[in-house]
């Protein structure tokens, strides 16, 4: 589960850049697990679902690689995008605050509780020190409603009945009663912005001005790691359909089963096959095929321009590139990544260092227009009804036919 999982993780660096295709970090040649079995067999029976034919060896012929026209939608953060962000954080961190009064819904109560069916306890129905939100259902019907109204201190017997359908045959249309003993309320309060609040949430911004500030940075991050993924999927796509490709069919073939088994080894880590994986995927095993060979196809067309841009431009991974990738995810360099990850080669990581660095030559390169929001939204449906149009007109000229 650690090779998939540090596969997810680094493979991430250079998702975006090759068309959701990654890097096989979690390969490994000497071990068959039950995972390629499975997929060796599914791959056997995938011959039907090639979306291109292949050559004998991968080829390309680059496009225009500088200046290539993009539209980016202009991303600004305002005062209210900040106070947005801070009054979500506010509602998921409510102060709890012990009351002196009936528990009543909503309150979070503690309590002793002990059941018993014909005077008998029973297994799993007592506890000490049980905390319980008023209102949530957790108990059978009557329960809750019996604990609101009670003070602190105060001891009741509650008359209940479990329902007819009720999980365990034992209990199930049984009358119960629960002795019960109410400890503590403590009521649910909004929280309120000032420094107490930030030092608990964000020690490091300390103040109410270093909070907001620390906000809008963040925002700021996210607008501009937004800015740079739309940006770069067009720079790609743009670069992929100027580009003259021929696939070879081992480049594909390797990528495929790659993508085979992490989706198999997936589906196996939440207790499915790889049938009803697919269908959690809203297709069918072949249809699930057809998606990962499609897949493979724009990964190894992705690395062929990318790897062509490199070629032309000289341009090699430094040190500072493979930092930048130890960086990202949080390492101090990229020793201590390969010790996280100790079957991530240097081949591999050398790779995908390449492959950002040629996506920031293109950043750099590219003919970039930012759009309103407003523009960018009309373009995008303009853009959609256009399709639909030609989809339509495609269609009529077929019936004609």
């Amino acid at each position: 589960m650690k090779k998939m999982i540090k596969a997810s993780i680094l493979c991430a660096a250079v998702a975006m850049v090759v068309a959701s295709g990654c890097s096989k970090f979690s390969s490994n040649a000497n071990q068959t697990t039950a995972a390629e079995t499975t997929a060796e067999s599914a791959a056997d029976a995938a011959a039907d679902v090639q979306t291109e034919s292949y050559a004998d060896e991968s080829s390309i012929t680059l496009g225009e690689y500088k200046k290539i026209p993009v539209e980016v939608t202009k991303r600004d953060v305002t005062d209210s995008d900040v106070e947005a962000q801070i009054n979500q954080v506010l509602a998921a961190n409510p102060n709890y605050v012990e009351v002196d009064r009936e528990a009543q819904d909503g309150d979070t109560v503690t309590i002793d509780y002990k059941g018993t069916v014909n005077g008998e306890e029973f297994s799993g129905g007592s506890a000490e020190g049980y905390i319980l939100v008023l209102g949530s259902h957790t108990f059978i019907d009557g329960f809750e409603d019996g604990v609101a109204g009670m003070k602190v201190g105060e001891n009741k017997d509650l008359n209940l009945k479990f329902p007819d359908g009720y999980g365990n045959k034992d209990l199930a249309g049984k009358d119960v009663v629960f002795n019960v003993t109410l400890q503590k309320v403590t009521e649910k309060k909004e929280a309120e912005l000032n420094d107490e609040f930030v030092q608990k949430v964000a020690p490091d911004a300390k103040t109410v001005d270093g909070y907001k500030a620390q906000i809008r940075k963040s925002l700021e991050d996210q607008a501009a790691q937004s800015k740079k993924s739309e940006m770069d999927q067009q720079i790609l796509q743009k670069l992929v359909d100027s580009s003259t490709i021929v696939l070879g069919k081992e480049d594909v073939e390797k990528e495929f089963n790659s993508l085979l088994i992490r989706t198999t080894q997936q589906a196996q880590q939440y207790g499915i096959d790889f049938d009803t994986y697919a269908s959690y995927m809203g297709t069918n095993a072949d249809g699930l095929r057809k998606m990962l060979r499609a897949q493979a196809e724009n990964t190894v067309k992705s690395r062929l321009v990318l790897g062509e841009v490199a070629a032309k431009e000289n341009l090699k991974a430094e040190d500072s590139d493979r930092q930048a990738i130890a960086s990202m995810y949080g390492f101090d360099n990229i020793d201590a990544l390969k010790e996280s990850y100790t079957d991530a080669s240097d081949e591999d990581i050398d790779k995908d260092a390449l492959y950002m660095k040629v996506m920031t030559f293109l950043e750099k390169n590219a003919d970039v227009t930012e759009v309103e929001p407003t523009q960018a939204a009309a373009e995008e449906t303009s853009a959609a009804d256009e399709s639909t149009a030609d989809g339509e007109s495609a269609e009529e000229t077929t019936a004609a036919q």
